[in-house]
């Protein structure tokens, strides 16, 4: 969609520090030489085109420029409309403009000469400076102040076009997001109707997580509806199911991910197995998505590689949010984590199809996979609360590849009655969260596409010789299982292991021998030199590790 900087300022809600901020930058004249690129960056629908028009009718930047120029540029990058665009904007003329791309920039690199002038380019996608490197030598001709700010989702564009300016533009608070739903939903309505209607109201624009764009095409649609029947209908939906929302908020959502390499888009939807606000760890996102096959095929040695640049291609066009990163250095411990928008959540799991799903299970609850449709279901988060029995029935959902479980029982191996999980057999992910689980079946052996088996700070002494024939295993995590003595004998079974973390095993009496056979080892967090004489007949020594 065209974007065009016509707006009315007094209906702007919030952005203060944003606005004051984006003046500063404008007006300010650096004593450097350089033509300086300013960026707003942020995810779709956060409202970096309503800054930029708010600026560009400001009064003191329009008295600090002799010229003010927009240009909707959006994807792909056209250089000849671009080019033009300019030119008409320049010359105050709707005249259409024909010539080869020499020619237009040579009438640009004329026209702005001994002219101070503001180049807006909104909604900027490209990430090929060569397409960007000509305009950039053009417009150097510009009085010393002129100044080009450029819209974008993406931060890897920033740097493409060499901008230092960034005002990264965050989510509006629940105050001013409140304001603008009011605005649009409650204005014209009886005070009496906007007081039956006001406590819905506040619930919803809580789910809007201060994404303008959320806000307004749900209060959009709410000043239409008049009843609380309608009001809570639109509280309680899935917002891609009100054909009304999806179509205001799928829209610009699409584009962010249909930018997307397609090999990252599955990698996307992943997400959705978690619940909304859970704090994902990058690098075990990173190792979920190796064991679904996402990043290629098993062989390559650089998957964890392409994972983290998988990551950062996520990142850098915001679909991800609130970055934090813990580290231990005695703990030799590096955590980084983050958080999905609600919003991009619900969009991921609107792409995902119903293969990712997160499960609650509290006191009193039935059981979820009894006569379930979930039949579908390829990705699970399981939360079993304390004191809830394990829900056996999942074992019915067969097409599980997919399963992280958070659930804490202080009955001895409650977990493990009979073969239970040992029937998903087409698993490629086990995660265990939250809970002792003692022992480890030797049923374990039937999961023969497991790829990524995590069992850290489980009450575990030892693991069955059976996990050795887990030959598709390529990591296993082990960490802060403090009980741990041994590792199984047939370790060097495990071909195709990548990774051994075994960080905060005290107990752990050594490594066994087979250890050495494992040529595609990337990752040994701690080498256990055996102590005792009885087990020098099983344990690798120090030496054994250049093989």
């Amino acid at each position: 969609m065209q974007t065009t900087t016509f707006i009315d300022v007094s209906d702007i809600c919030g952005r203060d520090v944003e606005k004051n901020c984006l003046i500063n930058k404008l007006l300010y004249e650096s004593s450097e030489q350089n033509l300086q690129i300013i960026s707003l960056v942020g995810m779709g629908g956060i409202g970096k085109t309503t800054l930029a028009q708010y600026v560009y009718n400001n009064g003191d930047v329009k008295s600090n420029f002799n010229i003010r120029i927009w240009v909707c540029v959006s994807d792909p990058f056209d250089e000849l409309m671009i080019a033009k665009a300019i030119i008409q904007s320049l010359e105050n003329s709707s005249t259409p403009i024909v010539g080869d791309l020499q020619f237009l920039l040579q009438r640009i690199h004329d026209s702005i000469a001994g002219n101070k002038f503001l180049l807006i380019l909104d909604d900027v996608w490209n990430e090929d400076y060569n397409k960007w490197e000509p305009f950039y030598n053009c417009l150097k001709n510009g009085l010393h102040g002129s100044k080009i700010l450029i819209t974008t989702r993406k931060e890897s564009v920033t740097r493409i076009m060499k901008s230092i300016d960034i005002i990264n533009v965050k989510e509006l608070s629940y105050e001013k997001n409140w304001e603008l739903f009011r605005r649009l939903a409650l204005s014209e309505r009886p005070a009496h109707e906007c007081e039956k209607l006001e406590e819905i109201g506040r619930e919803i624009v809580k789910k809007c997580k201060g994404l303008p764009l959320a806000t307004k095409t749900i209060g959009s649609l709410l000043q239409f509806k008049r009843s609380r029947d309608e009001w809570q209908r639109v509280l309680h939906s899935e917002m891609w199911k009100l054909e009304e929302i999806e179509k205001g908020l799928l829209s610009p959502l699409m584009l962010s991910y249909n930018d997307l390499p397609s090999s990252i888009r599955k990698c996307f939807s992943y997400c959705a197995i978690f619940s909304k606000d859970h704090c994902i760890e990058k690098d075990k996102l990173i190792k979920l998505w190796m064991a679904q096959g996402y990043l290629g095929l098993e062989k390559d040695t650089k998957l964890e590689t392409i994972g983290e640049e998988y990551f950062h291609h996520l990142a850098t066009r915001s679909f991800f949010q609130e970055f934090s990163k813990y580290e231990d250095v005695v703990a030799n411990y590096n955590k980084e984590s983050y958080k999905m928008h609600d919003i991009v959540h619900d969009f991921a799991l609107f792409l995902s199809n119903g293969e990712c799903l997160a499960v609650e299970v509290n006191i009193g609850d039935n059981d979820p996979f009894i006569n379930s449709s979930n039949k579908n279901v390829r990705h699970l988060i399981l939360k079993v609360n304390e004191g809830v029995p394990f829900p056996k029935s999942i074992c019915s959902i067969k097409s599980l590849r997919s399963l992280i479980i958070f659930y804490h029982d202080n009955r001895d191996n409650a977990l493990f009655g009979g073969q239970n999980l040992c029937e998903l057999t087409c698993l490629r992910s086990l995660m265990f969260h939250g809970f002792g689980v003692k022992e480890i079946p030797k049923e374990i052996k039937n999961l023969i596409h497991l790829r990524y088996l995590y069992l850290g700070l489980q009450s575990i002494a030892e693991l069955p010789e059976s996990l050795c024939e887990l030959y598709n295993l390529h990591t296993l995590d082990i960490n802060l299982c403090y009980d741990i003595v041994e590792l199984p004998e047939g370790i060097g079974k495990l071909v195709n292991l990548r990774r051994l973390i075994n960080d905060g095993c005290p107990s752990l009496l050594y490594i066994p021998k087979g250890i050495e056979k494992l040529t595609g080892l990337q990752t040994l967090s701690e080498f256990v030199i055996s102590s005792e004489g009885d087990n020098d007949s099983k344990a690798c020594s120090l030496e054994g590790l250049k093989f």
